[in-house]
Protein backbone atom coordinates (compact mmCIF):
# COMPACT_ATOMS: atom_id res chain seq x y z
CA UNK A 1 0.00 0.00 0.00
CA UNK A 2 1.51 3.13 -0.94
CA UNK A 3 0.88 6.82 0.68
CA UNK A 4 -1.92 8.52 0.85
CA UNK A 5 -1.50 11.80 -0.09
CA UNK A 6 -4.57 14.13 0.67
CA UNK A 7 -7.50 14.81 2.59
CA UNK A 8 -9.69 11.98 3.95
CA UNK A 9 -13.55 14.08 4.76
CA UNK A 10 -16.34 12.54 6.25
CA UNK A 11 -16.64 10.11 9.29
CA UNK A 12 -14.96 7.00 8.92
CA UNK A 13 -15.95 5.53 12.19
CA UNK A 14 -19.64 3.65 12.38
CA UNK A 15 -20.73 1.67 15.46
CA UNK A 16 -23.89 0.62 13.77
CA UNK A 17 -25.00 -2.50 12.50
CA UNK A 18 -25.80 -2.85 8.54
CA UNK A 19 -24.40 1.05 8.51
CA UNK A 20 -23.78 2.53 5.26
CA UNK A 21 -20.62 4.31 4.67
CA UNK A 22 -21.16 7.75 2.37
CA UNK A 23 -20.26 10.81 2.31
CA UNK A 24 -16.74 9.66 2.36
CA UNK A 25 -14.36 11.34 0.08
CA UNK A 26 -10.35 11.61 -0.80
CA UNK A 27 -8.74 15.23 -2.13
CA UNK A 28 -5.90 14.90 -3.86
CA UNK A 29 -3.38 17.60 -5.44
CA UNK A 30 -3.15 18.85 -8.76
CA UNK A 31 -1.35 16.75 -10.48
CA UNK A 32 -1.62 13.96 -8.52
CA UNK A 33 -1.47 10.65 -10.98
CA UNK A 34 -1.46 7.41 -9.29
CA UNK A 35 -3.25 3.94 -8.05
CA UNK A 36 -4.78 4.46 -4.92
CA UNK A 37 -5.60 1.21 -2.44
CA UNK A 38 -8.10 2.05 0.38
CA UNK A 39 -8.94 -0.57 2.58
CA UNK A 40 -11.88 -0.76 4.62
CA UNK A 41 -11.99 -2.65 8.05
CA UNK A 42 -14.85 -4.06 9.89
CA UNK A 43 -15.34 -4.66 13.37
CA UNK A 44 -18.04 -6.45 14.73
CA UNK A 45 -19.77 -6.09 18.07
CA UNK A 46 -17.53 -9.42 19.01
CA UNK A 47 -14.36 -8.04 17.67
CA UNK A 48 -14.59 -10.40 14.76
CA UNK A 49 -12.68 -7.96 12.06
CA UNK A 50 -12.42 -8.56 8.05
CA UNK A 51 -10.87 -6.04 5.26
CA UNK A 52 -11.55 -5.48 1.84
CA UNK A 53 -9.30 -3.13 -0.31
CA UNK A 54 -10.01 -1.88 -3.34
CA UNK A 55 -7.95 -0.07 -6.36
CA UNK A 56 -8.40 3.14 -7.61
CA UNK A 57 -6.87 5.05 -10.57
CA UNK A 58 -6.82 8.49 -10.40
CA UNK A 59 -5.40 9.87 -13.77
CA UNK A 60 -4.86 13.04 -15.44
CA UNK A 61 -8.01 13.93 -17.51
CA UNK A 62 -6.41 15.82 -20.89
CA UNK A 63 -7.42 18.99 -22.36
CA UNK A 64 -10.33 19.73 -24.66
CA UNK A 65 -10.28 21.98 -27.63
CA UNK A 66 -13.35 23.87 -27.53
CA UNK A 67 -13.10 25.62 -30.76
CA UNK A 68 -10.60 25.66 -33.60
CA UNK A 69 -11.00 27.84 -36.27
CA UNK A 70 -8.88 28.93 -39.30
CA UNK A 71 -8.34 28.90 -43.07
CA UNK A 72 -9.28 26.06 -45.34
CA UNK A 73 -8.28 27.57 -48.63
CA UNK A 74 -5.36 30.57 -49.08
CA UNK A 75 -3.15 31.36 -52.19
CA UNK A 76 0.49 30.44 -52.09
CA UNK A 77 2.73 33.02 -50.35
CA UNK A 78 -0.67 34.20 -48.39
CA UNK A 79 -0.51 34.06 -45.07
CA UNK A 80 -3.00 31.40 -43.15
CA UNK A 81 -4.50 32.31 -39.76
CA UNK A 82 -5.75 29.78 -36.92
CA UNK A 83 -7.44 29.99 -33.21
CA UNK A 84 -7.87 27.73 -31.10
CA UNK A 85 -10.02 27.26 -27.56
CA UNK A 86 -9.18 24.92 -25.31
CA UNK A 87 -10.03 23.95 -21.18
CA UNK A 88 -8.32 21.38 -19.29
CA UNK A 89 -11.04 19.87 -16.04
CA UNK A 90 -8.00 20.30 -13.86
CA UNK A 91 -6.77 24.13 -14.78
CA UNK A 92 -3.40 23.44 -15.70
CA UNK A 93 -2.15 25.90 -17.72
CA UNK A 94 -1.83 24.93 -21.27
CA UNK A 95 0.45 25.11 -24.31
CA UNK A 96 -0.26 24.83 -28.08
CA UNK A 97 2.12 23.44 -30.51
CA UNK A 98 1.17 24.21 -34.52
CA UNK A 99 2.96 22.02 -37.08
CA UNK A 100 2.24 23.01 -40.67
CA UNK A 101 3.23 20.15 -42.85
CA UNK A 102 5.76 21.82 -44.77
CA UNK A 103 8.87 20.36 -42.40
CA UNK A 104 9.11 23.51 -40.66
CA UNK A 105 9.30 24.13 -36.94
CA UNK A 106 6.06 24.19 -35.36
CA UNK A 107 4.53 27.23 -34.79
CA UNK A 108 3.59 27.94 -30.57
CA UNK A 109 0.45 29.49 -29.17
CA UNK A 110 -2.94 29.49 -28.81
CA UNK A 111 -3.23 31.85 -32.67
CA UNK A 112 -0.87 30.81 -35.00
CA UNK A 113 0.04 31.97 -38.33
CA UNK A 114 1.83 30.78 -41.13
CA UNK A 115 2.73 31.51 -45.10
CA UNK A 116 2.73 28.38 -47.42
CA UNK A 117 5.80 28.30 -49.90
CA UNK A 118 4.06 25.89 -52.26
CA UNK A 119 0.52 25.28 -53.55
CA UNK A 120 -0.95 21.84 -52.56
CA UNK A 121 -2.77 20.18 -49.83
CA UNK A 122 -1.72 20.25 -46.15
CA UNK A 123 -2.68 18.77 -43.29
CA UNK A 124 -2.38 21.29 -39.98
CA UNK A 125 -1.95 19.39 -36.77
CA UNK A 126 -2.53 21.13 -33.90
CA UNK A 127 -1.46 19.58 -30.15
CA UNK A 128 -2.91 21.00 -26.84
CA UNK A 129 -1.21 20.02 -23.90
CA UNK A 130 -1.26 20.88 -20.29
CA UNK A 131 1.28 20.61 -17.76
CA UNK A 132 0.82 16.96 -16.46
CA UNK A 133 1.47 15.39 -19.79
CA UNK A 134 -2.02 14.78 -21.00
CA UNK A 135 -2.73 16.28 -24.58
CA UNK A 136 -5.43 16.62 -27.30
CA UNK A 137 -4.64 16.56 -30.82
CA UNK A 138 -7.02 17.99 -33.72
CA UNK A 139 -6.18 18.16 -37.61
CA UNK A 140 -7.51 20.62 -40.21
CA UNK A 141 -6.76 20.23 -43.99
CA UNK A 142 -5.95 23.25 -45.94
CA UNK A 143 -5.50 23.53 -49.74
CA UNK A 144 -3.17 26.13 -50.81
CA UNK A 145 -3.75 27.19 -54.26
CA UNK A 146 -1.20 27.73 -57.06
CA UNK A 147 -0.69 31.70 -57.82
CA UNK A 148 0.10 33.14 -61.06
CA UNK A 149 3.51 34.07 -61.75
CA UNK A 150 4.59 37.42 -61.62
CA UNK A 151 7.20 39.00 -64.43
CA UNK A 152 10.10 41.38 -62.92
CA UNK A 153 13.00 42.51 -64.12
CA UNK A 154 12.12 44.05 -67.56
CA UNK A 155 13.47 47.06 -68.58
CA UNK A 156 12.61 47.78 -72.04
CA UNK A 157 9.96 46.11 -74.26
CA UNK A 158 11.36 42.78 -75.90
CA UNK A 159 11.40 43.11 -79.53
CA UNK A 160 11.82 39.61 -81.88
CA UNK A 161 13.38 39.78 -84.85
Amino acid sequence: MGHLAGIIQGNPVYDRHLQTIANTKLFVGDGFTAALTPTLTVIDKDRAISRDAVTVTVANATPTIITLTGDTKITEGSVAQFNVTAIDPGNDSLTYSWNFGEGSEPVMGSNAAYRFKDNGIYTVTLTVRDKDGGLTTETRTIKVLNASPIVGGVQQPLKFP
